[in-house]
This record gives structure tokens, C-alpha cells and sequence, in this order.
């Protein structure tokens, strides 16, 4: 019964986040866990006769390493147990393999702090906010204050974007202004005494009892794993 338990509470989650990357479908990025991609899309222009003269930009943090080793490092075990018993699919296999490259990367890191991919993420956005922007970025008396939280991750990225926004003004701005972290404001969702009632006693979990109950989430449970263990295997795990 502890593995058909752990199948549903540290696999199911883990692996929804591999499937369409890994195996070449078209990825979404509606999610957090997914890297920021731009669409290359131009923005709507503002009406004639008005002209921008202040940016507000709040960002959330690139693309960071994982925040902790405990998730993955189950799965890695998991995996080669199933590999071991014979119970892994040909696409099993390639997801262990997978898995355990990621897991042997990601011990090279800091958790929780920025990967390259979310540096370039950050850098990117600042670029093109200069590109947008010139009318602001450019003027050598603009003022630039810049504040975040006190996670690595978030200082990390906050240099970033800083490192593209005037990478081509860097000799012109005398005028920046860096603040202490301000993690009330800026972290609101996770220090709020409201939010951690609602996240300890709102309704929502009677939702995500009943979500987790649906047929069509059983069914997409079912159909995961169906996908990378063997029919013995799941039946030997949920005896």
C-alpha cells in the first residue's frame, strides 16, 4: 500500500511536468514550473499624441534549480526500483534516465537559486523593455529604484534584468537607486495572515477533494502511468 501511495502522492505531480517536454509534444507555459519562453509578439502601441514616461515592473523570479532535493531524489529511487523488478516501459526508461541526469545536475547547485536559462530569462526581459522603452531608458537623467525580496533567487534576478536593461546605457545611468528587501510587500502571498488562514481552512480544499476524485483526473492519473509502467507492475504496487 506505500507504494500505490506513493504513486499518486510524489509521481503523479512530477511526472505531469515531464511528460509533454520530454517527449517532444507541444509544450504549454500556462504553468509556474515552466520556463518563460517569449512569443516574439509585438506589443499594442499606445493611442497618438501619448507617450510612456514611467515604468512600474514588477517580475517574478526566473528559472531557478529546484528548491530542495527530496521530490526528485523519491523519484530517482522509485524509478530504479521499477526499473530493477522489469516493471519501466521503453518510454519508462527513457524518463529514468531522464530523471536521474537531472537529479545528478541539479546536485552541482545552490537550491533554489537561478539557473542559467533564468538568467537569460531576466536578461531578455530587460532588453527588450529598453528596446520598447527608448524614450525612458535612454534619458541619462531617468532614475531607476530597484527592489525585491531577499531570496537569492530574486536578487539574482533583479541583477539580471538590470545587467539587459542597460546593457547598452550602462556608462550613462549614475542614477540607481537598490533598497533594502521588502519581502512584506513583495511576498505578500506567503506572509499574509488572511492568506495563510485561507491556504490552512479555506474552501478550496473541498474542491481539490472533489477534483481529485473526478473521473477525468482518474482517468489522466491512469493514463500516466499506463505510460511508463508495465501493467504487473502497477497491479504488484496497488495489491
Amino acid at each position: 500500500m506505500r507504494s500505490c501511495k506513493f504513486l499518486k502522492s510524489y509521481l503523479l505531480i512530477p511526472l505531469y511536468f515531464f511528460v509533454a517536454p520530454a517527449f517532444g509534444q507541444q509544450p504549454s507555459f500556462y504553468g509556474s514550473k515552466n520556463p518563460y519562453h517569449y512569443s516574439g509578439h509585438d506589443t499594442i502601441q499606445p493611442p497618438a499624441g501619448y507617450h510612456a514616461f514611467f515604468i512600474n515592473y514588477a517580475g517574478r523570479h526566473g528559472a531557478r534549480h529546484l528548491t530542495n532535493l527530496k521530490e526528485i531524489s523519491l523519484l530517482d529511487e522509485f524509478m530504479t526500483y521499477a526499473g530493477d523488478s522489469g516493471g519501466l516501459t521503453g518510454e519508462g526508461r527513457k524518463l529514468q534516465h531522464m530523471i536521474h541526469i537531472l537529479l545528478e545536475v541539479e546536485k552541482k547547485y545552490t537550491p533554489g537559486t537561478l539557473s542559467m536559462l533564468g538568467s537569460e530569462e531576466q536578461s531578455g526581459l530587460g532588453k527588450r523593455m529598453a528596446k520598447r522603452y527608448p524614450m525612458i531608458i535612454s534619458n541619462a537623467n531617468s532614475c531607476i529604484t530597484i527592489v525585491s525580496t531577499k531570496e537569492k533567487r530574486t536578487v539574482q534576478s533583479a541583477e539580471s534584468f538590470m545587467n539587459g536593461l542597460l546593457s547598452g546605457y550602462k556608462d550613462k545611468y549614475r542614477c540607481i537607486h537598490k533598497m533594502p528587501a521588502d519581502s512584506i510587500h513583495l511576498r505578500f502571498f506567503s506572509l499574509s495572515p488572511a492568506y495563510k488562514d485561507f491556504l490552512k481552512n479555506g474552501n478550496w480544499k473541498d474542491k481539490a477533494k472533489e477534483l481529485d476524485t473526478a473521473a477525468t483526473s482518474k482517468m489522466v492519473n491512469k493514463d500516466i502511468i499506463e505510460r511508463f509502467f508495465s501493467t504487473a507492475f502497477i497491479n504488484k504496487q496497488q495489491s
